[in-house]
């Protein structure tokens, strides 16, 4: 693909935008509506920005079942940055791909729109272990934490004391993993530095019963346990950085059952 082609697809500022938001949802995958949504698009403005988009090869179609889904083209989009890398920064890494090395306690901020229930969850899992720091924040945070949320946590011997929804300014990270497609949907920009950055799509519990929340704790502690088994010590940015993709595809029906 033609590399001209592909940063004149990326030039109009709609265009960037799509692209930007399948990059956070990456490696999953976007209904088209759900990116017009999102974006505030009207649907054929959307459907003709996807169709440039893919025909320079930065994104592609999935179909699941009579839905059709975007995503990015990584081999697309990865073979556009080599030929900046290579063509316009003269193949300089210390140029071009600035690559600061983790802390030795990476700070992991959890994101979801209100912060009530999965982030502020995810925080209580992971608090406690040693090697790392946590924060949870909303986007859109809610005044207090779900009660369902807490009560799942007390549930499991899981001290809940202090936990508040609250925005993500009062944290800066080096991690930040979105836990709803929502927050993940949104441009975050108050997150300072050059955090790695994931999406571990889950559902949301809080529209359902106590089975729901159980459900949500037992999917985040597998997600959090793989996260917490990963050799920090041992892995560069780009090689964490896939470790956290593969955990975010982990498919739900491999978590621990309900009980």
């Amino acid at each position: 693909m033609d590399i001209s082609a592909q940063l004149g697809a990326l030039a109009h500022p709609d265009r960037l935008g799509i692209f930007r938001l399948l990059m956070r949802r990456y490696p999953g995958a976007v209904p088209a509506g759900d990116v017009a949504r999102a974006l505030d698009l009207r649907q054929n403005t959307c459907s003709g920005h996807l169709k440039t988009l893919s025909a320079a090869g930065l994104i592609r179609a999935q179909r699941a079942g009579t839905t059709i889904r975007y995503g990015v083209d990584m081999p697309g989009a990865s073979a556009l940055m080599q030929d900046l890398f290579d063509g316009c920064c003269n193949a300089r890494p210390d140029l071009c791909l600035p690559n600061p090395p983790l802390p030795v306690e990476p700070n992991v901020l959890f994101l979801c729109t209100g912060n009530a229930a999965r982030s502020l969850m995810a925080e209580a899992l992971l608090r406690d272990v040693p090697g790392f720091r946590v924060r949870s924040g909303g986007t859109d945070p809610a005044p207090a934490p779900h009660p369902q949320a807490l009560a799942t946590l007390a549930g499991h011997g899981i001290d809940a004391a202090g936990l508040r929804p609250k925005a993500p300014t009062e944290a800066d990270a080096d991690i930040v993993i979105t836990l709803c497609d929502h927050a993940a949907n949104e441009a975050c920009q108050t997150v300072s530095g050059m955090p790695l950055r994931a999406h571990w799509s889950l559902p949301d519990p809080k529209g359902g019963d106590a089975a729901a929340f159980q459900d949500t704790f037992h999917q985040l502690r597998a997600r959090i346990d793989a996260l917490t088994a990963l050799p920090l010590a041992a892995l560069d940015r780009l090689s964490l950085q896939d470790a956290l993709d593969d955990i975010g595809r982990m498919p739900l029906s491999q978590r621990p059952p309900t009980v």
